[in-house]
């Protein structure tokens, strides 16, 4: 009569979604992560109600164990209790498929791929494997966004800054761990401090990008040109590192070398000095070896005297490319 539609009439847009819900026991057009907040806000659900959310929410997905909800007699607090140890085996065991996954086959097919192709392998750490490492963390976001519109990029959103979190705590420390082996550190060379203030860039403009609440096509692009420069700049220091930087250690080894053979020379018998000659041969042989195959059979490249002294671009260079334990006066002369 007139008292129910003045009532219902006296009701908000949101209750009378909900009431309707009820009804027709469909919450398809509500989240799963909204059970909790519906049953603050509306008053206490019924068992049957519950039930009916979580196997409905989401566009009908609903939650992943419904019967938390929907068992006759057990209380939802007792089945989480009942669940969560199963439930963690069950993870621990995806997080250890996912693993021997990435180590018997991932791995070594990346490795093999990257030999192939002749990629340094930082290069190939920073497009191939972190590519391989973020598909995961795409097909979860977006799967994420897909299922829950309203406040999937919540969810979203964590995971990539829990695993960016996880990526440079967890791993870099368990890493660094591993390959220190007692020598009592890992040495952070130009190429680490290059690479932790590029991600220090990044994370400022990505924060200043959501700040406002709003992520628009620009700040896209600007999120794909940084990645783009951040490649084109280890590829560089690869090449640099690979051409210019380990013949150049080849040669200053090769100089300390012959200036020994020198000072021996020098103060040994005279009757000596045709097997220190020859000693002096073999020191070039060797150093020539270290060369690139392209830098073999040149007399100038291993040039005599003093090296001359490298300009502040070629420095910086130099350090920002150096990833190696190579004496700290590396970057101090060139030759």
């Amino acid at each position: 009569g007139p008292s129910s539609s003045s009532s219902s009439s006296s009701l908000s847009s949101s209750e009378r979604h909900f009431h309707t819900a009820t009804q027709s026991r469909n919450f398809a057009a509500y989240s799963c992560e909204s059970l909790n907040d519906l049953t603050t806000v509306h008053g206490p659900l019924s068992r049957d109600l519950q039930c009916a959310f979580a196997r409905t929410c989401n566009d009908g997905d609903g939650i992943f164990a419904p019967i938390v909800y929907c068992h006759p007699t057990l209380s939802t607090r007792t089945l989480l209790i009942l669940l969560s140890p199963p439930l963690l085996l069950f993870l621990t065991v995806l997080f250890r498929i996912l693993g021997s996954t990435a180590e018997e086959f991932f791995s070594p097919g990346l490795e093999m791929f990257s030999l192939k192709m002749g990629l340094p392998e930082r290069f190939a750490g920073v497009t191939l494997l972190a590519l391989g490492n973020g598909a995961t963390d795409v097909a979860s976001t977006v799967n994420a966004i897909l299922d829950d519109r309203k406040r999937g990029y919540l969810m979203a959103l964590g995971e990539l800054t829990g695993a960016a979190m996880v990526a440079s705590t967890l791993i870099v420390g368990s890493v660094v761990y591993v390959a220190d082996d007692g020598a009592g550190g890992v040495p952070c060379r130009g190429a680490m401090v290059r690479d932790v203030v590029f991600f220090i860039l990044t994370m400022a403009v990505v924060y200043k990008s959501f700040e406002d609440g709003t992520i628009t096509v620009a700040e896209i692009k600007c999120f794909v040109g940084l990645y783009g420069g951040y490649v084109v700049l280890v590829l560089g220091s690869d090449l640099y590192h690979k051409y210019v930087h380990e013949p150049r250690q080849a040669r200053r080894k090769a100089r300390k070398k012959e200036q020994k053979a020198a000072a021996s020379r020098d103060s040994s018998p005279a009757s000596a000095k045709p097997k220190q000659d020859e000693s002096v041969e073999v020191v070039l042989s060797e150093a020539s070896s270290l060369l690139p195959p392209q830098a073999r059979g040149h007399s100038s490249a291993l040039p005599h005297g003093s090296p001359p002294k490298a300009s502040n671009i070629e420095r910086m260079i130099e350090f920002i490319s150096n990833y190696d334990s190579d004496d700290s006066n590396d970057a101090s002369t060139a030759g």
